[in-house]
Protein backbone atom coordinates (compact mmCIF):
# COMPACT_ATOMS: atom_id res chain seq x y z
CA UNK A 1 0.00 0.00 0.00
CA UNK A 2 1.83 3.58 -1.08
CA UNK A 3 2.61 5.62 1.63
CA UNK A 4 -0.24 8.73 2.39
CA UNK A 5 1.67 11.53 3.45
CA UNK A 6 -1.53 12.39 4.93
CA UNK A 7 -1.49 9.94 7.28
CA UNK A 8 2.32 10.73 9.01
CA UNK A 9 2.56 12.57 11.84
CA UNK A 10 2.70 16.85 11.26
CA UNK A 11 2.47 18.45 14.27
CA UNK A 12 1.42 22.00 12.95
CA UNK A 13 -1.58 20.25 10.61
CA UNK A 14 -2.42 18.48 13.03
CA UNK A 15 -2.43 20.67 16.15
CA UNK A 16 -4.22 23.01 13.82
CA UNK A 17 -7.04 20.32 13.19
CA UNK A 18 -7.41 19.74 16.89
CA UNK A 19 -7.95 24.25 17.74
CA UNK A 20 -10.63 24.18 15.26
CA UNK A 21 -12.50 21.19 16.34
CA UNK A 22 -13.20 22.78 19.40
CA UNK A 23 -12.90 26.72 18.54
CA UNK A 24 -14.89 27.91 21.84
CA UNK A 25 -15.45 26.98 25.39
CA UNK A 26 -18.51 25.89 24.76
CA UNK A 27 -17.53 23.19 22.53
CA UNK A 28 -15.08 22.16 25.36
CA UNK A 29 -17.72 22.20 27.78
CA UNK A 30 -19.70 20.21 26.18
CA UNK A 31 -16.45 17.34 25.30
CA UNK A 32 -16.75 17.09 29.65
CA UNK A 33 -20.51 16.91 30.66
CA UNK A 34 -20.81 14.42 27.65
CA UNK A 35 -17.79 12.75 28.23
CA UNK A 36 -18.86 12.10 31.59
CA UNK A 37 -22.52 11.05 30.37
CA UNK A 38 -21.34 8.32 28.47
CA UNK A 39 -18.91 6.96 30.58
CA UNK A 40 -21.68 6.84 33.60
CA UNK A 41 -20.12 4.61 36.26
CA UNK A 42 -16.85 3.90 34.67
CA UNK A 43 -15.87 7.97 35.08
CA UNK A 44 -15.28 9.50 38.69
CA UNK A 45 -15.95 13.15 38.30
CA UNK A 46 -14.32 15.19 40.67
CA UNK A 47 -14.99 19.05 40.97
CA UNK A 48 -12.78 21.83 42.77
CA UNK A 49 -13.09 25.38 43.32
CA UNK A 50 -17.18 25.44 43.71
CA UNK A 51 -17.17 23.89 40.47
CA UNK A 52 -15.04 26.01 38.46
CA UNK A 53 -12.69 22.68 37.95
CA UNK A 54 -13.91 19.75 36.76
CA UNK A 55 -11.52 16.36 35.98
CA UNK A 56 -12.48 13.07 35.18
CA UNK A 57 -10.67 10.06 35.88
CA UNK A 58 -11.61 6.15 34.86
CA UNK A 59 -12.19 3.36 37.12
CA UNK A 60 -9.94 0.25 36.66
CA UNK A 61 -11.46 -1.81 33.90
CA UNK A 62 -11.27 -5.13 35.95
CA UNK A 63 -11.73 -4.02 39.61
CA UNK A 64 -13.85 -1.35 39.17
CA UNK A 65 -14.20 -0.13 42.48
CA UNK A 66 -10.40 1.39 42.04
CA UNK A 67 -9.54 4.33 40.32
CA UNK A 68 -6.55 4.87 37.64
CA UNK A 69 -5.05 8.03 39.80
CA UNK A 70 -4.46 10.29 36.94
CA UNK A 71 -6.85 12.06 34.73
CA UNK A 72 -8.34 12.09 30.87
CA UNK A 73 -10.01 15.06 31.29
CA UNK A 74 -9.45 18.39 33.48
CA UNK A 75 -11.38 21.81 32.49
CA UNK A 76 -11.66 24.42 34.40
CA UNK A 77 -14.17 27.79 33.55
CA UNK A 78 -12.94 31.50 33.99
CA UNK A 79 -8.88 30.85 34.57
CA UNK A 80 -6.82 28.85 33.42
CA UNK A 81 -5.93 25.42 35.09
CA UNK A 82 -2.35 26.42 36.13
CA UNK A 83 0.02 29.54 36.52
CA UNK A 84 1.77 30.89 33.58
CA UNK A 85 4.47 34.02 33.74
CA UNK A 86 3.81 36.71 31.56
CA UNK A 87 6.21 38.85 30.19
CA UNK A 88 6.17 40.98 33.59
CA UNK A 89 4.45 40.89 36.98
CA UNK A 90 3.48 37.90 38.92
CA UNK A 91 2.59 34.88 37.76
CA UNK A 92 -1.45 34.36 36.86
CA UNK A 93 -3.99 32.08 35.90
CA UNK A 94 -5.87 34.32 34.02
CA UNK A 95 -6.81 33.89 30.68
CA UNK A 96 -5.72 35.57 27.49
CA UNK A 97 -7.55 38.73 26.42
CA UNK A 98 -10.21 38.67 23.85
CA UNK A 99 -9.07 38.79 20.07
CA UNK A 100 -10.09 41.75 17.46
CA UNK A 101 -13.35 40.08 16.15
CA UNK A 102 -16.86 40.29 16.25
CA UNK A 103 -17.48 37.89 19.28
CA UNK A 104 -18.73 34.38 18.91
CA UNK A 105 -22.86 34.50 18.80
CA UNK A 106 -23.47 31.18 21.09
CA UNK A 107 -24.66 31.46 24.47
CA UNK A 108 -22.65 29.71 27.30
CA UNK A 109 -19.27 30.93 26.20
CA UNK A 110 -16.47 31.99 29.00
CA UNK A 111 -13.14 32.12 29.53
CA UNK A 112 -11.77 28.30 30.50
CA UNK A 113 -9.04 25.55 29.53
CA UNK A 114 -9.29 22.14 28.63
CA UNK A 115 -6.73 19.34 28.78
CA UNK A 116 -6.94 16.12 27.60
CA UNK A 117 -4.43 13.25 28.78
CA UNK A 118 -3.26 10.61 26.52
CA UNK A 119 -0.03 8.31 27.22
CA UNK A 120 0.90 10.44 29.04
CA UNK A 121 0.44 13.44 25.70
CA UNK A 122 -1.08 16.27 27.11
CA UNK A 123 -2.96 18.54 24.57
CA UNK A 124 -4.15 22.31 26.14
CA UNK A 125 -7.14 24.81 24.64
CA UNK A 126 -6.97 27.71 26.29
CA UNK A 127 -9.79 30.17 25.73
CA UNK A 128 -10.04 34.21 26.09
CA UNK A 129 -11.85 36.47 27.56
CA UNK A 130 -14.33 36.05 24.65
CA UNK A 131 -14.86 32.55 24.89
CA UNK A 132 -12.99 31.86 21.81
CA UNK A 133 -9.28 29.56 21.29
CA UNK A 134 -6.75 31.47 22.05
CA UNK A 135 -3.92 29.30 22.29
CA UNK A 136 -3.20 25.76 22.21
CA UNK A 137 -0.27 23.94 23.60
CA UNK A 138 0.90 20.51 22.72
CA UNK A 139 3.25 17.57 24.27
CA UNK A 140 5.12 14.23 23.05
CA UNK A 141 5.23 12.57 21.37
CA UNK A 142 3.99 13.35 17.86
CA UNK A 143 2.51 10.36 17.28
CA UNK A 144 -0.58 10.77 19.77
CA UNK A 145 -0.92 14.62 18.96
CA UNK A 146 -1.17 12.31 15.15
CA UNK A 147 -3.59 9.87 17.03
CA UNK A 148 -5.83 11.85 18.62
CA UNK A 149 -6.62 15.03 15.77
CA UNK A 150 -7.49 11.78 13.24
CA UNK A 151 -9.76 10.02 15.36
CA UNK A 152 -11.50 13.78 16.13
CA UNK A 153 -11.64 15.11 12.12
CA UNK A 154 -10.81 11.93 9.79
CA UNK A 155 -14.16 10.11 10.33
CA UNK A 156 -17.67 11.46 9.21
CA UNK A 157 -19.62 13.40 11.96
CA UNK A 158 -19.02 16.16 14.09
CA UNK A 159 -15.27 16.22 15.57
CA UNK A 160 -16.85 17.14 19.25
CA UNK A 161 -19.01 13.43 18.67
CA UNK A 162 -16.12 12.25 17.63
CA UNK A 163 -13.42 13.23 20.76
CA UNK A 164 -15.54 12.43 22.87
CA UNK A 165 -16.42 8.97 21.11
CA UNK A 166 -12.72 8.37 20.88
CA UNK A 167 -11.96 9.56 24.75
CA UNK A 168 -14.34 6.99 26.49
CA UNK A 169 -12.39 4.21 24.70
CA UNK A 170 -9.22 5.03 26.11
CA UNK A 171 -7.52 2.88 28.86
CA UNK A 172 -5.19 5.06 31.09
CA UNK A 173 -4.26 2.38 33.50
CA UNK A 174 -2.02 0.76 30.46
CA UNK A 175 0.53 3.17 31.66
CA UNK A 176 1.07 1.80 34.81
CA UNK A 177 0.09 -0.18 37.87
CA UNK A 178 -0.40 2.58 40.00
CA UNK A 179 -4.43 2.46 41.43
CA UNK A 180 -6.34 4.04 44.78
CA UNK A 181 -9.26 2.82 46.16
CA UNK A 182 -11.41 5.67 48.35
CA UNK A 183 -14.04 4.54 50.02
CA UNK A 184 -15.38 8.23 50.76
CA UNK A 185 -14.79 10.76 49.07
CA UNK A 186 -11.79 13.85 50.43
CA UNK A 187 -10.76 17.75 50.04
CA UNK A 188 -7.87 15.61 48.70
CA UNK A 189 -7.26 14.93 44.97
CA UNK A 190 -7.69 11.68 43.44
CA UNK A 191 -4.10 11.86 42.44
CA UNK A 192 -3.22 12.58 46.01
CA UNK A 193 -3.11 9.46 47.75
CA UNK A 194 -1.07 8.37 44.49
CA UNK A 195 1.54 10.66 45.03
CA UNK A 196 2.05 10.16 48.41
CA UNK A 197 2.04 6.11 48.06
CA UNK A 198 4.36 6.74 44.91
CA UNK A 199 7.13 8.82 47.27
CA UNK A 200 7.00 6.28 50.15
CA UNK A 201 7.46 3.15 47.82
CA UNK A 202 10.37 5.18 46.16
CA UNK A 203 12.02 6.08 49.53
CA UNK A 204 11.29 2.11 50.59
CA UNK A 205 12.92 0.46 48.06
CA UNK A 206 15.78 3.05 47.84
CA UNK A 207 16.64 2.42 51.58
CA UNK A 208 15.85 -1.80 50.81
CA UNK A 209 12.58 -1.78 53.08
CA UNK A 210 11.24 -3.62 50.72
CA UNK A 211 12.32 -6.90 49.54
CA UNK A 212 13.24 -8.14 46.03
CA UNK A 213 10.58 -11.12 45.48
CA UNK A 214 8.00 -8.61 46.76
CA UNK A 215 5.20 -8.53 43.51
CA UNK A 216 2.84 -5.68 45.14
CA UNK A 217 3.17 -2.93 47.34
CA UNK A 218 -0.04 -1.68 49.26
CA UNK A 219 -0.02 2.17 51.30
CA UNK A 220 -2.72 4.26 53.23
CA UNK A 221 -3.47 6.91 51.50
CA UNK A 222 -3.46 9.07 54.74
CA UNK A 223 -0.12 9.14 55.99
CA UNK A 224 1.91 6.27 54.16
CA UNK A 225 2.44 5.48 57.12
CA UNK A 226 1.73 1.69 56.51
CA UNK A 227 3.35 -0.03 53.42
CA UNK A 228 3.13 -4.21 53.06
CA UNK A 229 4.45 -6.16 50.40
CA UNK A 230 2.84 -9.43 49.48
CA UNK A 231 3.28 -12.01 46.50
CA UNK A 232 -0.54 -11.57 44.98
CA UNK A 233 -2.61 -8.39 44.80
CA UNK A 234 -5.14 -9.30 47.08
CA UNK A 235 -2.57 -10.64 49.73
CA UNK A 236 -0.33 -7.31 49.88
CA UNK A 237 -4.21 -5.59 50.43
CA UNK A 238 -5.50 -7.76 53.16
CA UNK A 239 -2.04 -7.17 54.73
CA UNK A 240 -2.23 -3.35 54.07
CA UNK A 241 -6.08 -3.38 55.66
CA UNK A 242 -4.95 -5.47 58.49
CA UNK A 243 -2.04 -3.28 59.98
CA UNK A 244 -4.32 0.17 59.03
CA UNK A 245 -7.09 -1.27 61.46
CA UNK A 246 -3.62 -2.06 63.93
CA UNK A 247 -2.43 1.58 63.64
CA UNK A 248 -4.98 3.61 62.13
CA UNK A 249 -3.07 6.22 60.20
CA UNK A 250 -4.08 9.81 59.99
CA UNK A 251 -3.67 13.02 57.70
CA UNK A 252 -1.53 15.19 58.77
CA UNK A 253 -2.88 18.28 60.28
CA UNK A 254 -3.18 21.44 57.39
CA UNK A 255 -0.16 23.80 57.10
CA UNK A 256 -1.33 27.25 58.67
CA UNK A 257 -0.62 29.88 55.93
CA UNK A 258 3.08 30.87 56.45
CA UNK A 259 4.03 34.00 58.77
CA UNK A 260 5.37 36.22 56.29
CA UNK A 261 8.05 39.15 57.66
CA UNK A 262 6.21 42.82 57.36
CA UNK A 263 8.73 43.71 53.94
CA UNK A 264 7.70 41.01 52.80
CA UNK A 265 3.98 41.48 53.14
CA UNK A 266 4.39 44.92 51.90
CA UNK A 267 5.70 44.22 48.00
CA UNK A 268 3.50 41.24 48.30
CA UNK A 269 1.68 41.51 44.63
CA UNK A 270 3.35 44.46 43.77
CA UNK A 271 5.05 44.87 40.42
CA UNK A 272 8.80 43.03 40.83
CA UNK A 273 7.68 42.11 44.82
CA UNK A 274 6.65 38.64 46.31
CA UNK A 275 3.57 36.99 45.44
CA UNK A 276 1.45 33.53 46.49
CA UNK A 277 -0.32 31.15 44.60
CA UNK A 278 -3.07 28.97 46.20
CA UNK A 279 -5.46 26.25 45.07
CA UNK A 280 -9.10 25.31 45.71
CA UNK A 281 -9.77 22.03 47.26
CA UNK A 282 -12.13 19.80 45.88
CA UNK A 283 -15.88 20.30 46.34
CA UNK A 284 -16.36 17.50 48.99
CA UNK A 285 -17.23 18.10 52.61
CA UNK A 286 -14.23 19.21 54.70
CA UNK A 287 -14.78 16.39 57.43
CA UNK A 288 -13.95 12.80 56.93
CA UNK A 289 -13.23 10.70 59.90
CA UNK A 290 -10.01 8.57 59.67
CA UNK A 291 -11.75 5.73 60.23
CA UNK A 292 -9.68 2.29 58.82
CA UNK A 293 -12.72 2.06 57.05
CA UNK A 294 -12.29 5.82 55.49
CA UNK A 295 -8.25 5.21 54.85
CA UNK A 296 -7.33 5.26 51.04
CA UNK A 297 -5.66 2.53 49.59
CA UNK A 298 -2.93 2.80 46.75
CA UNK A 299 -1.29 -0.24 45.30
CA UNK A 300 1.63 -1.09 42.83
CA UNK A 301 2.87 -3.97 41.22
CA UNK A 302 6.32 -4.59 40.74
CA UNK A 303 7.76 -6.76 38.47
CA UNK A 304 10.65 -9.67 39.34
CA UNK A 305 13.74 -8.06 39.32
CA UNK A 306 16.58 -9.65 36.62
CA UNK A 307 17.96 -13.47 37.49
CA UNK A 308 21.09 -12.80 35.96
CA UNK A 309 23.87 -11.40 38.50
CA UNK A 310 24.68 -7.55 38.29
CA UNK A 311 27.46 -6.31 36.45
CA UNK A 312 28.12 -4.30 39.52
CA UNK A 313 25.81 -2.96 43.06
CA UNK A 314 22.47 -4.87 43.04
CA UNK A 315 19.31 -4.66 41.06
CA UNK A 316 16.83 -1.89 42.16
CA UNK A 317 12.85 -1.35 40.85
CA UNK A 318 12.56 2.16 39.73
CA UNK A 319 8.95 3.72 39.20
CA UNK A 320 7.50 6.29 37.01
CA UNK A 321 4.58 8.65 38.12
CA UNK A 322 2.59 6.17 36.86
CA UNK A 323 4.17 2.81 38.82
CA UNK A 324 5.32 1.54 36.23
CA UNK A 325 8.49 -0.56 37.25
CA UNK A 326 12.06 -0.78 35.55
CA UNK A 327 14.89 -2.05 36.18
CA UNK A 328 18.46 -0.74 37.61
CA UNK A 329 22.13 -1.45 39.12
CA UNK A 330 22.29 0.49 42.24
CA UNK A 331 25.51 0.91 43.07
CA UNK A 332 26.74 2.57 46.78
CA UNK A 333 29.92 4.32 47.76
CA UNK A 334 31.34 7.22 49.78
CA UNK A 335 30.90 9.56 47.53
CA UNK A 336 27.15 9.44 47.29
CA UNK A 337 25.68 6.81 44.68
CA UNK A 338 25.38 5.71 40.85
CA UNK A 339 21.86 3.78 39.54
CA UNK A 340 22.01 2.93 35.79
CA UNK A 341 18.97 2.19 33.47
CA UNK A 342 19.64 -1.45 32.12
CA UNK A 343 19.31 -0.47 28.40
CA UNK A 344 22.19 1.60 29.49
CA UNK A 345 24.76 -1.17 29.97
CA UNK A 346 23.50 -2.64 26.88
CA UNK A 347 26.08 0.19 25.07
CA UNK A 348 28.47 0.63 27.81
CA UNK A 349 30.48 -1.42 29.50
CA UNK A 350 30.40 -1.41 33.12
CA UNK A 351 33.96 -0.92 33.77
CA UNK A 352 33.66 2.16 31.61
CA UNK A 353 30.33 4.01 33.09
CA UNK A 354 32.11 6.37 35.35
CA UNK A 355 34.50 7.31 32.97
CA UNK A 356 31.66 8.08 30.42
CA UNK A 357 30.04 10.33 33.15
CA UNK A 358 32.73 12.07 33.97
CA UNK A 359 33.49 12.89 30.15
CA UNK A 360 29.79 13.95 29.86
CA UNK A 361 30.42 16.76 33.25
CA UNK A 362 33.58 17.95 31.23
CA UNK A 363 32.03 18.33 28.24
CA UNK A 364 28.89 19.94 30.30
CA UNK A 365 31.11 22.43 32.09
CA UNK A 366 32.33 24.09 29.07
CA UNK A 367 28.70 24.69 28.03
CA UNK A 368 26.84 25.18 30.53
CA UNK A 369 26.99 26.07 34.44
CA UNK A 370 24.52 23.42 35.80
CA UNK A 371 27.40 21.71 38.00
CA UNK A 372 28.22 25.80 39.54
CA UNK A 373 27.38 25.43 43.43
CA UNK A 374 24.33 27.52 44.08
CA UNK A 375 24.12 30.15 46.23
CA UNK A 376 21.77 29.36 49.46
CA UNK A 377 20.44 31.59 52.36
CA UNK A 378 23.02 30.98 55.52
CA UNK A 379 19.65 30.50 57.80
CA UNK A 380 18.52 27.39 56.11
CA UNK A 381 19.94 24.02 55.83
CA UNK A 382 23.11 23.86 53.44
CA UNK A 383 22.94 22.50 50.19
CA UNK A 384 25.17 19.25 50.19
CA UNK A 385 24.21 16.56 47.87
CA UNK A 386 24.03 17.16 43.99
CA UNK A 387 21.81 15.18 42.04
CA UNK A 388 23.02 14.80 37.77
CA UNK A 389 20.70 13.42 35.34
CA UNK A 390 22.06 11.78 32.06
CA UNK A 391 20.76 10.24 28.94
CA UNK A 392 21.73 8.40 26.30
CA UNK A 393 23.00 9.94 23.21
CA UNK A 394 19.58 9.61 20.91
CA UNK A 395 21.75 8.89 17.52
CA UNK A 396 22.41 5.18 19.01
CA UNK A 397 26.32 5.84 20.37
CA UNK A 398 27.54 4.84 23.13
CA UNK A 399 27.81 8.68 24.93
CA UNK A 400 26.41 10.02 27.56
CA UNK A 401 24.74 13.89 27.91
CA UNK A 402 24.08 15.39 31.05
CA UNK A 403 20.51 16.90 31.06
CA UNK A 404 19.87 18.15 33.99
CA UNK A 405 20.94 18.75 38.27
CA UNK A 406 19.24 19.94 41.26
CA UNK A 407 21.13 20.50 44.21
CA UNK A 408 19.27 19.87 47.74
CA UNK A 409 19.62 19.47 51.34
CA UNK A 410 20.49 15.17 52.10
CA UNK A 411 18.47 12.98 49.71
CA UNK A 412 15.63 11.14 49.68
CA UNK A 413 14.85 8.04 47.58
CA UNK A 414 11.35 9.87 46.33
CA UNK A 415 13.48 12.33 43.91
CA UNK A 416 14.13 9.07 41.65
CA UNK A 417 11.80 8.74 38.68
CA UNK A 418 11.90 5.91 36.78
CA UNK A 419 11.44 8.70 33.52
CA UNK A 420 14.75 9.61 34.42
CA UNK A 421 16.41 6.06 34.23
CA UNK A 422 14.73 4.11 32.31
CA UNK A 423 17.36 4.71 29.48
CA UNK A 424 19.98 6.83 31.71
CA UNK A 425 21.72 7.33 34.78
CA UNK A 426 21.28 8.95 38.14
CA UNK A 427 23.96 9.45 40.18
CA UNK A 428 24.36 11.85 43.33
CA UNK A 429 26.99 13.30 44.91
CA UNK A 430 27.81 14.55 48.65
CA UNK A 431 28.82 18.39 48.21
CA UNK A 432 31.18 20.15 50.74
CA UNK A 433 28.61 20.20 53.91
CA UNK A 434 28.60 23.57 56.02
Amino acid sequence: MPDDPMRRPDPDRDASALRNALPTSRHAEMVVDSLGALLGERAVIQTAGAGTTTTIYYRDREHDDWVVPWPVVRFARGQRLGWVQGGEGPPSNAPPPARDAVPPRLAGVMPGELEVHHGGFVFTWTYGTDGRIAETCRGHPVERLAELARATTDTRGNPVENLIDYLATLDPGWLGSGRVHRPVPSPATIEGPWRLALAKVRDAIFDGHVSGGARWIAIDGFAASVLCAGDTRDNAIARCRDEIARVRPVPPPPEPPPELPPEVEAELGAPGGYFMITAPGADTPPGVAPTPENTPIAIVELAPLPAEPPPFGAWMHVLDEHGSAAHALLRRDEHGFTLAGRDVLLRIDAAELDARLDAADRRSAATHDMLRAREWPADLPPLDSLLCRYELDSRGSAELALRGTSQQHGFHGHALRGEDVARGVVRQRWMTRG
